[in-house]
This record gives structure tokens, sequence and C-alpha cells, in this order.
């Protein structure tokens, strides 16, 4: 999910993104953290808001 080329997806794809690291969290203590650290929740952030 971290290497997701998002520069082509749409907004219900980025926010599918988004939902598989909070769900994510649920199954691996620390999984949201990692998104935040390598910068991928900002990348599909800053995608949504080009989208939207």
């Amino acid at each position: 999910m971290s290497e997701a080329n998002v520069s082509k997806l749409g907004a219900q794809c980025v926010m599918t993104l988004i939902m598989g690291a909070v769900r994510a969290e649920r199954f691996c203590d620390g999984a949201l953290l990692g998104f935040f650290k390598d910068g991928s929740i900002r990348k599909w952030l800053e995608r949504l808001k080009e989208v939207a």
C-alpha cells in the first residue's frame, strides 16, 4: 500500500487506501504509525486534495 502510485487514482481509491491503513492497525499494532512515518498518509491526503 505504501508504494502505490496514486497519481492517477480517484478519490474513492485513495479513501480505500486510507481505510485500509486504519483497518490494518486492528491486526498489527503500529501499522498506522508506520504509514504516517513513511509519508504514505501525507501522499494520499495530497492526492485526495487534488481530485476533490
